[in-house]
């Protein structure tokens, strides 16, 4: 079932059930329920080091446009599909 469409105040936190430690600079995770393993690249590995507390998705684009150049539609954009992705595989929840 696809996810409802991410807004500013939408809240995003960690899968608790997922094991994971970063190896030369991302994050490499296991899903202890479905006994699965994930790579983050380093952009998803600087988001999963965000949402060590849960955050909402205003505060989390916030935080990334501080550190990166770019539009924050542009982030905005790109962070609510990868946010989709983690959350349809188990990594995160959005609410």
């Amino acid at each position: 079932m696809p996810n409802a469409p991410i807004s500013e105040s939408s809240t995003s936190s960690r899968n608790p059930a997922l094991i994971a430690t970063e190896v030369d600079g991302e994050v490499v995770m296991m899903h202890l329920d479905l006994g699965r393993y994930f790579g983050l690249d380093s952009i998803a590995t600087d988001i999963w080091k965000r949402l060590e507390t849960p955050m909402t998705f205003a505060a989390l684009i916030d935080g990334l446009q501080a550190d990166y150049e770019a539009e924050r539609a542009v982030i905005a954009a790109d962070v609510a599909r990868l946010l989709a992705e983690m959350a349809d595989k188990g990594l995160v929840a959005l609410g």
